[in-house]
Parts: C-alpha cells; structure tokens; sequence
C-alpha cells in the first residue's frame, strides 16, 4: 500500500467516480484505475464497487480515514506555498468574471510589488473545481453552496440583463420582461454555467420556454454574438462591454439576481495571500 493508491482511492470516492478523479489528480482513467486496482489486490479487498461507483463496506470504512488525512494534507500544502511571503510563484486564480477581479489584483499588488499573478477564467463551475483540486488557490464563483471543503466570503451581488443590437423592437426601452423573451432567438451561456442555471430556474417558474439559437463558453462570445445580429444575449450585468451596437436592459418580472463569491480551500484563508487579498478588499 502506499500513500499514491490512498490518494487515487480518496479522489475516487470523493470525487465520485474514475472519470471525475483522473480529471482532479492530472492523469488518465485507466491509470486511476490500475492504482486503485494495485491497491485491492494488495490487501485483497474490493473497495469500490464498479457498477456503482459507490464505496464497499470496507471502501467506507477507509474512507473515514482517508478523507481527514488528505484534508491535512492538502492544508499543509497550501501553507507551505504560501507560508511567509507573498512573491515567487503567481498566485493561481480561477475566476468566473475576471474583469472585475481586476482592481482586486491592483490593489495587491500596489502593496506587495513582487505578487504575481496567473488567472484563468471559465465559468462557476470551472472555478470551483479548479479551487477543489487545488489548480487554483483562490476562486471567484457564482451561487457557492456551502461545502465543508471550501472557504466563501460574499464578494458582490449582480442581477441578469438582456443585451440587444440597437435595431431591436425593445432597444429604445430600459427593461425586458421575461415573459417576453419567448420566442425570441437566445444568446446564452453553456452547461455549467451559473448564469445560465439562474435564467432557466427564473423561466421554468414563470412558465417561459426558451430558445437558444447559440451557445457559447464566454460571456464575450455572447455579446459579439449579439452584436451581430444572431439573436438577444443573457449575461450578469458588469459582463456588458461598450458597444454602440448594443444596449443593456433590466431583465425584469422577476429580477434575477447572482451573488458572486470569493473562495478558497478551507484552510487557505489563514495564509498571507488571503490576508492580503482581504486588506486588498477592504481598500
């Protein structure tokens, strides 16, 4: 047995499946698979059953004791990359609207010179598994459940708007009401993303259909999108860019609102980056 087999076993488990455990620990499914695998033989036990992918009596068991050690674990890691300083490798940041993310960073960095920073965006979901598997230290998500893994300050509240080009019927008005985006060809965000839950949500209760004419994985794609002429765009209201082709309106009857977060592992808060972040907040 070895500390490897317990890590791939606790992804696993805590992850919910080969699949999603190959994609947090960087390697393949068949690799996750040997492991765990090397793993049962060892000890001649099976401790995950295949067709479920649910723990074994025995897989629970050792759970209970896999879980708490690789929360310190990783705990340990996280205070030993950022334990005395700030500087020396960037500070890894998912964020879901970097944009406004931006005078966070300033902030920072204005008071630690040496900071640097490497951000990726993507959407809520993405953050979060980003900040789950410890690719990023820090995240900024949508709509954060609570989760004993992670540690969320409320950053922000933002409502949904509908962006059109400045030739549609509704351009000269400052509101859309929902009911009316019934029929319209929609400009909306992918699977995953929080935007996108929240509207579909805020329409199933209402009883609007929906209709997509595209998708797209950025809000940036949406607006351009939008722009030209490819249908209405549903974003959080600081994704809007200056565009004298669009105009914003209130998505109204109801309004939908996103709370935005800052998050990290639990445990990370207690580092100087987060302190600095916070004082970077408070400024």
């Amino acid at each position: 047995m070895t500390l490897a087999q317990l890590r791939v076993f606790e992804a696993v488990i805590s992850q919910g499946g080969f699949a999603a455990a190959a994609r947090v620990l960087g390697v393949s499914q068949p690799a996750v698979s040997a492991q765990l695998s090397a793993l049962e033989k060892a000890r001649g036990l099976r401790l995950v059953d295949r067709s479920t992918g649910e723990p074994t009596p025995e897989g629970a068991a050792l759970h209970e004791i896999t879980r708490p050690l690789f929360a310190l674990a990783d705990r340990a890691e996280q205070r030993l990359a950022q334990a005395e300083r700030l500087g020396g490798e960037p500070l890894r940041i998912a964020a879901d609207a970097p944009g406004y993310l931006m005078p966070l960073l300033a902030r920072m960095r204005a008071a630690h010179p040496d900071l640097r920073f490497a951000v990726t965006g993507g959407n809520a979901t993405e953050a979060l598994a980003a900040v789950r598997s410890g690719a990023s230290e820090i995240g900024v998500a949508a709509e954060v459940p609570e989760d004993p893994v992670l540690h969320r300050m409320v950053l922000r509240e933002q409502e949904l708007v509908a962006v059109v080009r400045t030739d549609h019927p509704r351009a000269g008005g400052k509101q859309f009401p929902l009911v009316e985006l019934t029929g319209e060809p929609l400009i909306g965000r992918e699977q995953g993303s929080v935007t996108r839950a929240a509207l579909e949500r805020a329409a199933a209760d209402a009883g609007v259909p929906l209709s997509y004419a595209m998708t797209a994985d950025t809000r940036e794609a949406v607006v351009a999108a939008v722009a030209s002429g490819l249908g209405v765009g549903i974003v959080a209201e600081d994704e809007m860019l200056d565009d004298p082709r669009l105009v914003m309106l209130d998505l109204i009857g109801p309004r939908i609102a996103l709370t935005e977060y800052l998050v990290c592992r639990a445990g990370f808060e207690g580092t100087v980056a987060w302190r600095a972040l916070m004082a970077a907040l408070r400024a």
